[in-house]
């Protein structure tokens, strides 16, 4: 692997037999096929003109670094707080301080968003979610926050080109999902790659693209599909919904084989 940094890509070319990227100080790079992994805003995606369907939460992602005096225990937790899922994600511990990300999803004008609190009135907000078990909670480093919002590539492939990851799907965070998707997109087209290399077989064919998308995008459309419902039924507090939506998170809880299925697919686990 060659990393090539600072670098900034001016066009791409294909043709039958290669893809070449052209960069700013002029020079060519050349190979069978060219991965898009960068990001929701991919200019890979743009200039292989593909549409997206993409649409707005109306939602902020406020995320932070935090230290806990206790540890996490490996574990992850999402509570649904009636201005959004508010999610602790654990982190390794750094110099025997335990550390987790934080990510707080609100909705509402912005004048009235976690950013305009003081450190101190932020340290509050977090300390008041958090679970005891974690002990006293505080800040590391800064907030950021993050318009929410779906984006689904039409499709994944192009001559000589594939997207992964955000620049083929982005969702929302609701589930913890995305991160897993791409995994399992790189996997799948690591595993079609390998399998090309050792039969000598075309790295960038049509025949190995067209499994990829296959193989990929009802995987990826359930996941948009699943991850939008949540949104949509964790942010409706009609009181038949509120009343089903607990219900049925009961049921789940009682119920060992749908506990195991959700537990699996949260982990990534297929």
């Amino acid at each position: 692997v060659t990393h090539l940094a600072p670098a900034k890509i001016n066009d791409f070319t294909v043709n039958d037999d290669q893809a070449t990227v052209i960069l700013d100080n002029g020079e060519h790079i050349s190979a069978k096929l060219i991965i898009g992994a960068d990001g929701r805003g991919s200019a890979i995606r743009q200039w292989m003109d593909i549409p997206t369907r993409q649409w707005s939460y109306n939602q902020r992602a406020v995320i932070c670094c935090v230290a806990h005096e206790k540890p996490h225990n490996q574990c992850a937790l999402e509570h649904f707080w009636p201005e959004g899922p508010f999610a602790v994600l654990p982190m390794k511990d750094d110099k025997n301080q335990h550390r987790s990300s934080v990510v707080f999803t609100e909705h509402g004008p912005e004048k009235h968003s976690l950013m305009n609190f003081t450190d101190e009135e932020f340290e509050t907000a977090l300390n008041a979610r958090f679970p005891e078990t974690y002990g006293k909670v505080t800040m590391i480093g800064k907030r950021a926050a993050y318009p929410l919002s779906l984006i689904h590539a039409t499709k994944y492939i192009g001559p000589r080109m594939a997207l992964v990851a955000d620049a083929a799907h982005g969702i929302h965070p609701i589930a913890g999902q995305g991160l897993n998707l791409g995994f399992r997109d790189v996997d799948k087209i690591a595993e079609l790659l390998s399998e090309a290399h050792t039969n000598k077989e075309d790295l960038g064919s049509a025949s190995l693209l067209n499994t990829y998308q296959s193989a990929r995008r009802f995987d990826n459309m359930s996941m948009v599909a699943m991850t939008d419902g949540l949104v949509r039924l964790f942010s409706n507090n009609l009181p038949p919904v509120r009343f089903l939506r607990r219900t049925g998170l009961k049921l789940v809880s009682k119920l060992k084989p749908a506990k195991q299925f959700f537990m699996k697919q949260a982990m990534g686990d297929r």
